[in-house]
């Protein structure tokens, strides 16, 4: 703001004549001198403007390559445990399944004394310790319905 208040006081300080060729000439140069002013002014601002208005993509292709190398590093970590808790899983949704099985109209006594056995026999020692309380529950549930 300052600056145009000095540029413009010394372009108006000067009054060319509008009478003469020479004086038409001159205000044509300073609107020409004007114009070179203003993209002197004008285009770093508007250079800046852009390098700022593409600021929030590239922070935003840093969030989302940062996102998908920690989802990675997450997955890649928790895949041993993921795979080795597999069996476990397996172990428990057949525990889970014989409730659902037993209210199936047609269930023999003979298939019922088999999920009645497998229950029975299922080793709670042989289960993690941090899963030992679902399994305990599928157990108990699976003996009181079957």
């Amino acid at each position: 703001e300052n600056n145009f208040d000095t540029y413009s006081a010394e372009i108006n300080a000067e009054v060319p004549q509008i009478d003469s060729e020479e004086g038409r000439k001159r205000i044509k140069a300073l609107g020409a001198e004007i114009n070179k002013k203003l993209s002197e002014v004008d285009s770093p601002m508007r250079d800046y403007l852009r390098d700022i208005k593409k600021q929030p993509k590239l922070i935003e292709a840093i969030a989302k390559e940062n996102k998908e190398k920690f989802t990675k590093l997450r997955a890649d970590i928790l895949k041993p445990l993921e795979e080795a808790q597999a069996e476990q899983n397996a172990w428990l949704e057949e525990l889970n399944q014989i409730p659902v099985t037993c209210a199936i109209p047609g269930v023999t006594s003979d298939e019922l004394k088999g999920f009645i056995e497998y229950a029975e026999s299922f080793d709670l020692n042989s289960v993690w310790p941090e899963l030992k309380k679902k399994f305990k529950v599928a157990q108990e549930n699976a003996l009181t319905t079957a």
